[in-house]
Formats: structure tokens, sequence, C-alpha cells
């Protein structure tokens, strides 16, 4: 499991109050770096869009990802191998049964390590991803960098630096996130992503 996985949830004015410290405290550094001010774009950008899923591999399989909002601070992730998570701030469930009615979520959703956590990472969520960015600001950890996706440049901004590691592949002119690597001691995958979706959509996180 990510360490910005461990963190506990919190809702979503809190959220987004932290990312406003993050916003001032990038704009009070001496001299704040490329990579900081890189970080602060992408993180306005995934703060104003969704996802709509995309294509993952991981574990020998590749399988699609849909998602769905449930709650302003709440996304249901799902596989196309039948696995359901459910997305509770940077906190991540497994739901063991079939998706009953949303009211009765909450009472069948259990803390899983390992592979559902590395999904998590992978789904595409920018809501999981604006609060793992988050982190790294406040920490002043921002690591960046530069790679290609199908030939095309690609900038690099690493969510998590204490592994696992998982690195944000987006486009350097629209800052839209292309594609996301997830590597651990025991688990390495990647995930291309669909097209963003604004803010507010339902089958989207």
């Amino acid at each position: 499991m990510s360490g910005a996985l461990k963190l506990a949830a919190g809702p979503a004015v809190a959220i987004a109050a932290i990312a406003g410290a993050a916003f001032a405290l990038v704009s009070t550094l001496p001299k704040p770096t490329a990579g900081d001010r890189l970080a602060v774009r992408v993180l306005e950008r995934l703060e104003s869009t969704r996802s709509s899923g995309g294509t993952l591999q991981l574990a020998g399989e590749e399988v699609t990802v849909r998602c769905r909002t449930l709650a302003p601070n709440r996304h249901l992730i799902m596989l196309g191998n039948g696995a359901r998570l459910v997305l509770a701030g940077t906190h991540v469930h497994v739901l063991r049964t079939a998706l009953p009615p949303e009211p009765m979520l909450a009472d069948l959703v259990v803390e899983a390590p390992g592979l559902p956590a590395a999904e998590a990472d992978l789904s595409g969520s920018h809501a999981l991803y604006a609060r793992e960015l988050v982190s790294q600001l406040i920490d002043g950890t921002v690591e960046t960098g530069v790679d290609s996706i199908d030939g095309r440049p690609a900038g690099i901004v690493r969510l998590t630096t204490t592994g696992p590691f998982v690195d944000l592949l987006i486009d350097l002119r629209t800052l839209a996130p292309l594609a996301v690597r997830f590597r651990s001691s025991e688990l390495v995958g990647e995930a291309t992503l669909g097209d963003p979706v604004p803010l507010g959509s339902r089958r989207a996180c």
C-alpha cells in the first residue's frame, strides 16, 4: 500500500484547505523549483477534472477500469475482472460481495492491503492523485522528470516518494493525466488513462 493511501481520509473541504496551503507554501519559497511550479499547476488541473477510467496492467492481467462518484469524498472503482474498490479519501477498501444499493456500501467494505492498493493507484482517480500530490508539496519532496508515451514527450510527477512509487505521466501542453505507473517490492503495473471529464460528473473519479 502506498504511503499516501495510509493517510486518514478527510472531508473535501479539508483537502481543499490543504491544497490552498500547498499553493501558499510554494509561493513563499525563496526559490521554488521548476518541479514545484509544475506540481502546483498539475494539482490545479487534477482538482478541476475527474477521470473517466482507463486500462490497467497489473499482476499479469490487463483490465478496464470504470469509476462512479458515490459522495464528494467517496468513489467506486470497477475493474473488468469483477473487482470492486471504494476510495474514501486516501483509504482503499475492497467490496467482498456483489454491489448492493449505495446506502448499504458502508457496511460491506473492509480494509485491504497489497493488490487493491496498487489497483487504486492505477485507477486513474484524479481525486486520489490530488491528495497524494498535496502530501508531496507540503513535505517538500516533489520529484518531476520527462519521459515519453507512444513516442511523444510526457512529463512525470512522482506522487509518492517513500515507496511504493507512483508516477503520474502528463501531457506537457495541457497537463492532462495520460498514464500512471506503480512499483513496489512485490508489484509493478501501469495504466493508460481515459480522457478527463468535467468536475461533478457522476461516472468519474
